[in-house]
């Protein structure tokens, strides 16, 4: 037994030792902060959705939250790192379609356009009061090359289950071709629609992992 356990404590500890190697070489995020421990998921899972707003996590019950009409920030935790689409609205018909089953293709499809630049600095969500069929695609392809804040794709350690964590912060809303502050947003409530995709052997985008919330805000 022993020995067995000496050989799992040499592995992890190599396994670590070649993991901060290749973090400060640029090759994977650097590791998640303490403060950002919350939004692990308790039980197993590959992915799911947290909001925070001024470091303090917000209760997501029955797929919907409340915020005030400050900035926040979307945390998706992941097994492994992948593309997820998102579809803002302050319109609930893209929602609506998610949470009855309706598949993506038919709620996100050929004639939908991606709402934004590569990286958005700004800090924008794309959102739409009509039915405008546009949505946001957050991909990962690398340190300097994503959808998330900058330094907002982090490495969660083994010991707290491994896993990824990214952060997109929100400070206003590009709605309808205009750029409105959200302490001056017009709509109580936000529609967000969440799936993580993957490509097919043809190089489509297919759907693995969906979820909605809606926001109420005061």
């Amino acid at each position: 037994m022993s020995i067995v356990k000496n050989s799992l404590v040499r592995c992890i500890t190599v396994c670590g030792v070649l993991g901060l190697f290749l973090q400060c070489a640029g090759c994977l995020p650097m590791w998640s902060k303490p403060k950002l421990d919350k939004f692990i998921p308790e039980k197993s899972t590959s992915f799911a959705v947290g909001i925070q707003q001024g470091e303090r996590k917000i209760s997501v019950s029955d797929h919907e939250a409340t915020l005030t009409r400050k900035p926040f920030e979307m945390i998706f935790y992941f097994d492994k790192l992948d593309t997820i689409l998102v579809q803002a609205s302050f319109n609930p018909n893209a929602l609506q379609m998610a949470k009855a089953g309706v598949r993506m293709d038919k709620i996100i499809d050929a004639s939908s356009q991606i709402s934004e630049n590569f990286q958005n600095p700004e800090g924008l969500l794309y959102a739409y009061s009509d039915n405008n069929q546009r949505y946001h695609n957050w991909a990962y392809l690398g340190k300097d090359s994503h959808r998330y804040d900058t330094d907002g794709v982090t490495q969660v350690s083994l010991t707290k289950g491994g896993g990824y964590l990214c952060t997109r912060s929100v400070k206003g809303f590009c709605l309808d071709g205009q750029n409105v502050k959200i302490q001056k947003c017009p709509a109580n409530r936000l529609y967000l629609v969440f799936f993580r995709v993957k490509r097919n052997p043809e190089g489509q985008l297919v759907e693995t992992q969906r979820d909605w919330i809606t926001i109420k805000l005061k």
